[in-house]
């Protein structure tokens, strides 16, 4: 499906879907598995992407209810098919491009999670993507004040909107997918500015 995320363009940086998936939910005591990213302004503002799972040797650390959530058989992660972290940086510094393409990251708990886990593990990339970064949540909550409904709803509504339009953009993936979480992500903060009021600069 080809969509035009022309309305994101912030002149100044872009928003990049980034999402990982990992071994616990903790950055001290878990590893990344998978990073997926969406980059709405790739091919003239249609999208483009990036997914890989990572390759790991040896035992690590491992919290049940993070392998559950995210799906992915803790026996395959030694699959040498697949990169291990330090060439997974690099394939997506690569996809990132020239640094005059100034990346903000979106996500839910983008920067507490995502980022905490990328900071570690991918420092190089973290060092890339800088320290700003846009949290739904932080949008939603601020949507719901504004029109005084539940939190959870919103987002849920939000939520059950964009994954009509991001499971025609990607097939086979869903929910704690990276790369469905990624262009999810995209989605939504679309559909936020969307939503938002016309507001003349200096005029607030």
């Amino acid at each position: 499906m080809e969509i035009n995320h022309r309305l994101l363009d912030g002149r100044d940086f872009i928003p990049l879907g980034i999402d990982i998936e990992t071994s616990s939910s903790d950055f001290n005591n878990g590893v990344i598995l998978s990073i997926g990213a969406y980059d709405p302004s790739g091919d003239n503002w249609k999208g483009r992407t990036f997914y890989t799972e990572i390759r790991y040797t040896g035992s690590i650390p491992v919290n049940a209810e993070a392998m559950r959530v995210n799906r992915i058989p803790i026996t395959g992660v030694d699959n040498p098919q697949l990169p291990d972290l330090s060439r997974a940086t690099e394939l997506l510094e690569e996809w990132l491009g020239p640094r005059s393409r100034r990346y903000i990251p979106v996500g839910f708990n983008v920067a507490s999670f995502d980022i905490a886990f990328i900071k570690k593990y991918m420092p190089t990339v973290q060092r890339r993507l800088g320290y700003r970064a846009i949290d739904l949540n932080a949008l939603i909550f601020t949507e719901s004040l504004k029109h005084k409904c539940r939190f959870i709803d919103l987002k849920a509504q939000y939520k059950r909107k964009a994954k009509i339009v991001t499971e025609k953009v990607v097939t086979g993936r869903s929910e704690h997918d990276a790369l469905y979480d990624a262009i999810l992500a995209i989605i939504i903060l679309k559909n936020f500015v969307r939503n938002i009021d016309d507001i003349k600069m200096g005029n607030s």
